[in-house]
């Protein structure tokens, strides 16, 4: 797309070729979040329905839909690696970009989940998939202000606001 950067095709193929290869979950693991980490200006470089998730373990898939839902609740902008231009470094709205950074990564971070749900060749349990759907599910129309014992989606806590932008989305996806 323009003004976006993205993975080289041969790397897609590169990446799959290891995924597929290796039987390692915690080497697969490594290549999902490191992947996931590039980013512009908050949006990560990979699309959000990554065919290669597909060769996940099934331990690795439940290690890095953690991986996504902590790093929803608690974006640390700053531990990503950031390819943004001289140009959009130099712009002087940079408290405004890292406020928008939180919303791109959130809004990938919410469209990579149900990627994963939605694709039937990836190895995932019932519980994983319940899990997912309780978490955007809860994030779209809840808050929370005492955590519970009963839901452990109360147990996350939000770093950043939700705000009524990631709100939509997360509604959005939940119906979608």
């Amino acid at each position: 797309k323009p003004d976006r950067f993205k993975l080289a095709p041969e790397m897609d193929v590169f990446v799959s070729d290891f995924l597929q290869e290796c039987q390692d979950a915690d080497k697969q693991l490594i290549v999902m979040v490191r992947f996931s980490a590039l980013t512009n200006k908050g949006y990560p470089v990979v699309p959000s329905v990554w065919r290669v998730v597909q060769h996940l373990q099934p331990a690795a898939v439940e290690q890095y839909v953690a991986w996504l839902k902590k790093t929803f609740l608690q974006p640390q902008i700053d531990k990503l690696l950031d390819f943004s231009t001289r140009k959009q470094k130099d712009n002087p709205a940079a408290k405004e970009q890292k406020d928008d950074s939180v919303f791109r990564l959130r809004k990938w971070i919410i469209s990579r989940l149900c990627a994963i749900i939605d694709n039937h060749l990836v190895k995932k349990s019932e519980d994983l998939i319940m899990d997912v759907a309780r978490f955007v599910f809860f994030h779209a129309f809840f808050g929370t202000k005492k955590a519970s014992a009963d839901i452990p989606e109360t147990k996350g806590k939000l770093s950043v606001p939700l705000d009524d932008k990631i709100r939509a989305v997360l509604v959005n996806s939940f119906f979608g």
